[in-house]
């Protein structure tokens, strides 16, 4: 046996973490001979505790020298506390009966959720200390809260054996309210406190044909939402010089919300009697006032705006080999290019995005190869028996993930609205590629 040794590490001190979290839910369903009540309840606790070493983060913010340490420096940190509460709700009524010429669902869909933040960052430069002594560098709370109340439908209309079309439709109101009170280098900054709501409708149209019991087609068009948000205060004795470059004296309070359209064909095939899956896709988007990070180098912090629109095109290709009867192989591959439509200015002179610059969620073309699975490939599982197939999207180059509300408050973990449960549509418009919202660093001298 090998003889134990000490964990070493870069960081000047250490960064415990405590994380926990409890999701009881409950499901009650009801079945009558052609139509089926389905109600989903849960609630969601968590709570997370994190502190960071900023000794370093600090010195290259300061010094310019990230690996600075001078005689009377101690350690810098960050102690950062999260919880959140949310409380979910869904009802639906479907028809279940697989023969008739309409197939349908309707529902609703409440959420609530509270999400309460803490900051302190304390700066153990000497420089610092012989000024403000052990006053923190950086304090903040925020609590945010989120709510939404949505109806949906959804008809798939059995045109022929083969033929189907389908029409859904959401509509939901979104309320956002937040407050937030902070501090740097022991200076109270002006409390920031407000709210947003919107009423987003998003549709989706969509066409399937079955060509034989191996070979599947469908067309979608939908629209995706996501929520505006609000950013945290920025300290301009730190960041003034960024902000004078982008004509501004502080940062925005809020940004709007942001929308997509998708526009997708593709096809599900199953080849060589079962033994080759093939899922393929092309698709075009159009993104509208997309919310985007923007950083400001000197001071570390940034915040989110509404950079324009973007245009988007890609294509998915998704392969399962049946290697034995009970092993599985697959190999996916994808695309996407989304470039700016016009070029965007801050101010008189700054320019935040080009006319035709690649938005930071293009990808180069690549390739994934997944591992055998013992599971055996059944080829009518390969083919979609409902319009909202593909049930996921098979590109490795991005992350599917929900426009839903994804509000950010300074540093905040995003308090996302669950709606993956709610909206019976699963289009591309679903699945728009996440923006990193803002991250206010900590601060000051």
């Amino acid at each position: 046996m090998r003889p134990a040794r000490d964990f070493k590490q870069g960081s000047r001190t250490s960064q415990p973490t405590r994380d926990s979290f409890y999701l009881p839910a409950l499901k009650v369903q009801y079945d009558l001979e052609k139509v089926s009540f389905i109600s989903n309840t849960s609630y969601f606790y968590h709570k997370d505790y994190a502190a960071l070493d900023y000794t370093n983060y600090f010195a290259g913010i300061f010094d310019g020298d990230a690996m600075q340490y001078l005689p009377g420096d101690a350690p810098s940190q960050a102690f950062i506390t999260n919880q959140q509460n949310a409380f979910t709700e869904e009802a639906r009524v479907q028809s279940t009966d697989r023969d008739a010429l309409v197939d349908w669902t309707v529902g609703v869909f409440y959420s609530d959720q509270t999400q309460h933040d803490g900051d302190i960052t304390t700066n153990g430069q000497a420089t610092y200390t012989s000024v403000h002594g052990n006053t923190p560098s950086f304090l903040q709370y925020i609590t945010a809260r989120d709510k939404q109340i949505a109806g949906y439908a959804d008809v798939d209309v059995n045109i022929t054996h083969a033929l189907k079309a389908s029409a859904g439709v959401r509509v939901s109101h979104d309320e956002f309210s937040f407050e937030e009170a902070s501090a740097f280098s022991g200076f109270a900054q002006t409390p920031l406190s407000g709210s947003q709501s919107d009423t987003p409708v998003t549709p989706k149209f969509g066409l399937s044909y079955q060509l034989d019991a191996d070979n599947f087609l469908y067309a979608t068009a939908a629209k995706g939402f996501r929520q505006g948000g609000v950013n945290g205060n920025t300290p301009s004795n730190l960041c003034g010089s960024d902000l004078a470059a982008l004509g501004l004296t502080t940062t925005p309070v809020a940004y709007k919300p942001d929308s997509l359209w998708s526009y997708e064909i593709g096809a599900k095939d199953s080849l060589f009697g079962g033994r080759l899956g093939l899922d393929s896709s092309v698709y075009t988007l159009k993104w509208k006032s997309i919310q985007q990070s923007v950083r400001l180098p000197s001071c570390g912090f940034s915040y989110v705006d509404n950079l324009g629109t973007a245009t988007g095109v890609g294509g998915d290709l998704a392969a399962r080999f049946k290697v034995t009867q009970d092993f599985l192989a697959g190999a996916s591959a994808g695309y996407v290019s989304l470039t700016y439509d016009r070029t965007i200015y801050e101010g008189a002179n700054a320019v935040l995005v080009n006319k035709g610059g690649r938005h930071r969620r293009s990808t180069v073309p690549c390739l994934r190869l997944d591992p055998l699975q013992v599971q055996p490939l059944q080829p009518q599982r390969l083919l979609s028996d409902r319009l909202h197939l593909p049930e996921r999207h098979s590109n490795p180059c991005h992350a599917p993930v929900h426009p839903a509300a994804a509000h950010s408050v300074g540093r905040s973990v995003p308090v996302q609205s669950n709606s993956a449960a709610s909206a019976p549509r699963r289009s591309r418009a679903d699945i728009a590629p996440q923006i990193p919202q803002s991250e206010n660093g900590p601060a000051s001298h």
